[in-house]
């Protein structure tokens, strides 16, 4: 399985903010915040990635241990799959 790259950053504007540049992947991942996790989130298309937004109330602390989970569960449903 190929590792993602994701940028988790935080701004005065937006809070803390989740960039990925793998389509494939943020898509699955935003799947796994409405379906599993229910976290509130804003979610922006850019050219070549997608932003997710999580706002002020969040921190990347908290935003990294959710995707770092989603990055579990995914490589054991990848390890099924393969099976």
């Amino acid at each position: 399985m190929k590792k993602i790259d994701v940028e988790i950053t935080e701004t005065t504007e937006f809070g803390t903010v989740l960039k990925c540049s793998d389509l494939e992947a943020a898509d699955e991942f935003e799947d796994f915040l409405t379906e599993q996790c229910f976290v509130p989130f804003k979610v922006a298309l850019q050219a070549q990635e997608i932003s997710f937004f999580f706002g002020q109330a969040s921190t990347t602390e908290k935003v990294r241990e959710v995707y770092e989970r989603f990055s579990r569960q995914r490589e054991i449903t990848d390890c099924r799959i393969q099976f």
